[in-house]
This record gives structure tokens, C-alpha cells and sequence, in this order.
């Protein structure tokens, strides 16, 4: 599985050589959004998307696998006003995921039920 992204902000996402990428472009994305990173959860089920949408204001995608496809079902959101995300980890058992933002905040984020909760 390889997924990328590119600077107009679309994440192209290709599971089998023998077929074309998917493509994902975010609805509101900007002229000035671009994909900054991209993560997987160890066991393959999810995909989190970093984008920034201007100077300022970052998104950050929450794609859950369905039918063997990540794009079948709209992504969660999450959005951060100047703060910027520099690091994006997974828990051992990818349920949770931890955001370390440029200004040292942490912020856990907890997948119940494909609804991300802030636990801090």
C-alpha cells in the first residue's frame, strides 16, 4: 500500500499495483492547501493526513479503511489555528494517536467508534 501527497492538496492512494490510485481532494481545500504528511496505523486500518490550508490553519484528515478502500466514507477532521503539526504517533494498539504541534502542545486523540475524541 503507498500513499502520497501533493501540493494542491489531493492524497493519491494505490493498494494494488494493478490498478489506478485512488484520489481523495478535500472539498475546501484552498489554492494554498498542500499535504504536509501522511501516517498509517500499524495494522492498516487507518490513514492520517496532515494538510495545511493557508499560513495558519492545519487539517488533519482521519481516514478508517472500508471495504478495502479509505476513501469510500468522508474523513474525520480535526483543524489547529497556529499551531503547526510537527509529529504524528500512533499508540501500540491504534486506537489513540498523539499530535506534538510546533509549540510543544501534545494533544491525544482517541478512535471510538471512528469518532476522534481529544483526551488532552
Amino acid at each position: 500500500m503507498l500513499a502520497f501527497g501533493s501540493e494542491k492538496g489531493n492524497i493519491f492512494l494505490r493498494q494494488d499495483w494493478e490498478e489506478l490510485p485512488k484520489n481523495f481532494e478535500p472539498k475546501d481545500s484552498g489554492k494554498d492547501s498542500k499535504i504536509m504528511d501522511l501516517k498509517f496505523s500499524s495494522d492498516g486500518e487507518f490513514l492520517i493526513a496532515a494538510a495545511v490550508e493557508n499560513s495558519d490553519q492545519y487539517t488533519i484528515f482521519i481516514f478508517k479503511q472500508d471495504n478495502h478502500s479509505f476513501f469510500s466514507t468522508a474523513p474525520k477532521m480535526l483543524r489547529l489555528d497556529h499551531e503547526t503539526p510537527i509529529n504524528i504517533t500512533f499508540s501500540d494498539d491504534n486506537r489513540s494517536f498523539v499530535v506534538i504541534t510546533n509549540i510543544k502542545s501534545h494533544y491525544k486523540c482517541k478512535i471510538v467508534l471512528f469518532c476522534v475524541r481529544f483526551l488532552s
